[in-house]
């Protein structure tokens, strides 16, 4: 995994975020571990980053809430939740407001990591597909206006 990738944490939880953070650094990921979520938005208004990993439960700010910013700054970005507790309520609000994963800790990092990976994929995967898309959409406008000049010209007796 390349140093592209780039990880933004934010855990209250000094000590986890510690482990995931050299954890994942060594791993090959670029990891910016905070553990305030006003420092997050700060962190994320000046850079572009992959996946965010935000703590359900913050100071002030509360991971969903944290999570509803960040997205509507940036709609395609990747969130996983983590959370201390295991409600069902609450992971089924948290991935349709948007999340790609919701884990409750304690969780292996192992696991954290994985799902980090698979969201990178596939906001990968998405980013392809629309400019996939972008292209097509290109190739029908150009072949409309090839087809509007030849028209033209032959409307208008340039031919």
């Amino acid at each position: 995994m390349p140093l592209e990738y780039r990880i933004l944490l934010v855990d209250d939880d000094r000590q986890f975020a510690d482990l995931l953070s050299r954890q994942l650094f060594e791993n090959g990921y670029h990891v910016t571990e905070l553990h305030h979520p006003r420092h997050g938005l700060e962190a994320a208004t000046l850079r572009d980053y992959d996946v965010v990993v935000l703590a359900r439960r913050l100071p002030e700010i509360d991971g969903l809430r944290l999570m509803k910013i960040l997205k509507g700054r940036i709609a395609d970005l990747a969130v996983v939740m983590l959370s201390n507790e295991n409600d069902a309520e609450d992971r089924s609000d948290v991935l349709d407001r948007g999340a790609f994963a919701y884990l409750t800790k304690p969780c292996r990092l192992a696991e954290i990591e994985a799902t980090i990976q698979r969201a990178i994929e596939d906001r990968c995967e998405r980013q392809s597909s629309r400019s996939r898309q972008s292209l097509a959409d290109m190739g029908d406008a150009r072949q409309s206006l090839a087809i509007s000049a030849t028209e033209f010209t032959t409307q208008n007796g340039l031919r």
